[in-house]
């Protein structure tokens, strides 16, 4: 079905974004990172869908060991969406994977300090409560 409506439409935003869930949910992440480019590219930051590609890509970018591109999405949608905190949360991942340590714990205090953000950039629990002492406490020190 979404096949079809990207054959009509082929540039369409929202439809790419659903194409690359799709991938997704069948771990397929580079078919779902090419879909989500295309997405990117058409993207407008004001439509409700927009957050979810920031985070999923980055989350692609990240299982496909491409940290540093997963930091480069992570620094955008930060600047578009400052109250982020799960994408500042997964930023701590991140660096904490790639022994960026202090960066880490920068990341995971900020997300603290953001606390738990508002409903349309909350996609996972506690990372502006207890996760970040979590990472902190298991994976730092």
């Amino acid at each position: 079905m979404i096949q079809k409506m990207l054959d009509k439409d082929p540039n369409n935003g929202f439809n790419l974004f659903n194409m690359g869930n799709e991938y997704m949910s069948k771990n397929d992440y580079t078919n779902a990172i090419n879909f989500y480019k295309k997405s990117y590219d058409n993207k407008d930051i004001k439509l409700g869908y927009c957050p979810h590609l920031f985070y999923r890509m980055a989350v692609c970018y990240n299982i496909l060991n491409e940290q540093e591109n997963s930091l480069k999405i992570i620094n955008e949608a930060l600047i578009y969406y400052p109250g982020f905190t799960d994408i500042e949360y997964l930023r701590g991942i991140i660096y904490t994977l790639l022994k960026r340590y202090t960066l880490a714990i920068d990341s995971f205090n900020k997300c603290i300090t953001m606390g738990v953000p508002e409903q349309n950039l909350s996609f996972s629990k506690n990372t502006g409560t207890i996760l970040p002492y979590i990472e902190m406490r298991s994976n730092i020190f």
